[in-house]
């Protein structure tokens, strides 16, 4: 499966195969939280109820492997842009505030990315920042973005 491993696919075969000890190449989709869960994925029943709508196709209630990794692959997607952008936002933070001066931002961001015009660093801080001030809450900014990012690759 594209974005995984070999390795990786083996992982979660083997953890699926606890869940599955009869190798029939599905779980009953009640089990998809605690698989996932014993995975290090967390998600609350809200999320577990969405993709149980979105990849059970049969009466019994069943998810197969190969639905298996996708929803494996959509958590790891997603908290893996909001650790990358959290990782990028910390080197524009000095303070460990969680917040950033849009000022100096402007000015980080030009040094770090001048390939970046004038025009587009003003776009991306008008659009992160928060509103009436003149800061960027960082944990706000990558709410947006992951929500932007994942908007636009539906």
């Amino acid at each position: 499966m594209e974005g995984l491993s070999d390795e990786q696919i083996e992982e979660f075969r083997e953890a699926f195969s606890v869940f599955d000890p009869e190798n029939r190449g599905y779980i009953q989709a009640k089990e998809l939280g605690n698989l996932l869960r014993n995975l290090g994925i967390y998600i609350t029943n809200e999320e577990k109820n969405e993709y149980i709508e979105k990849y059970v196709h049969d009466v019994e209630k069943n998810i197969s492997f190969h639905d298996f990794l996708k929803i494996v692959l959509e958590r790891i997607s997603d908290s893996k842009v909001e650790d990358e952008l959290l990782e990028a936002f910390s080197l524009f933070e000095s303070d460990k505030k969680k917040e950033i001066d849009v000022d100096n931002f402007e000015k980080d961001f030009r040094q770090y990315l001048p390939e970046v015009n004038d025009k587009e660093v003003k776009e991306i801080c008008q659009f992160i920042k928060h509103p009436n001030t003149n800061t960027i809450n960082i944990q706000e900014a990558v709410q947006k973005l992951t929500s932007t990012i994942k908007n636009h690759l539906k």
